[in-house]
Order: C-alpha cells, then structure tokens, then sequence
C-alpha cells in the first residue's frame, strides 16, 4: 500500500531534472559571482589597510596645517616613485616639490640614512626638488619659516 502510495506521488509530481551540463554550468556561475563578491570584499579590505597604514604623524600634520595657512596647494602621501619607496609625505605639485617630515628616531638610524638620501637623490634624478624637515625644525617653525625654506629650495639651481 505504501509503495503504491509512492507510485501515485512520483506520478502526479512531473519529474524536475536539468541536464548535468545545465546545472554544471549554473553551479560555475554561482561560484564564479561568489569569487567576484569575495575579490571585491578583499579589495576594499585592502585598501582600507593602505589608507590606515600611513596615518600622518604629529609633524606631517603640522606642516601640512602650515601649509594651509600659506593657501598652498598640496597632496599628502603621493608615490612619486617607481619600486620600494612608498610616496612622500607631502607634494606641491605647483612648484615640484617633495616635502619629507623625518621624526629623529627612526630616520637617525643608519640605515634610514641610507635610504634617505637614496631616496632624495632619485627624486632629485626624477626632476623633483625636496624639502627634508626633522621634527625639532617642525615644532619651532612658523608658516613664514617654511615659506622661505620653500622659497630657497624652489629657486635655487643646485637643489
């Protein structure tokens, strides 16, 4: 009686079955939208690391306050750089200038120095001049202060 049961059900119910090539395909599409959604979330990870990785030190933002007060034009953390070194911390596109704040702990260690004038000479290789400010300087320094080192090192011919 069961299976007689089961045979009217099976029966009265038309039978749903794709192709296995059908559902192959659907299933490479699901898992190929679910790839996509999970690239697109690493992506946006990714990126929010970068922006938080670099956040502006003490002296960057002072300078870059000092800046605005000169209604100077700058962007902060450019790569201007092909390879390891990451952007300056501060470009004035108006007058090609690379502006690096060094901290004095990390960037008197000697191999900081190192890539410290390696990086200031290929700036200098690229057409870039560069402004290098240690945070002692930072901290005593006005807006005016700043204007005419800027002023120096954009006129000048050797820089």
């Amino acid at each position: 009686m069961a299976r007689q049961a089961a045979k009217e059900f099976r029966a009265s119910k038309p039978a749903i079955r794709k192709p296995k090539k059908e559902v192959a395909e659907a299933l490479i599409a699901i898992k190929a939208k679910e790839l996509e959604v999970l690239y697109k979330i690493y992506e946006l990870q990714r990126l929010k690391a970068v922006k938080t990785r670099f956040k502006n030190t003490d002296i960057e933002v002072k300078t870059q306050e000092m800046l605005s007060a000169l209604n100077i034009k700058f962007e902060t953390d450019v790569r201007l750089l092909p390879g390891r070194f990451r952007g300056v911390d501060i470009y004035v596109p108006s007058r090609k200038l690379a502006i690096e704040c060094d901290g004095e702990y990390w960037h008197s260690k000697p191999r900081a120095i190192e890539n410290d004038l390696r990086k200031t000479e290929m700036l200098k290789d690229a057409g870039y001049k560069v402004l290098r400010l240690w945070g002692t300087e930072i901290h005593k320094m006005t807006p005016e202060d700043l204007w005419c080192m800027m002023q120096e090192i954009t006129f000048s011919k050797n820089t």
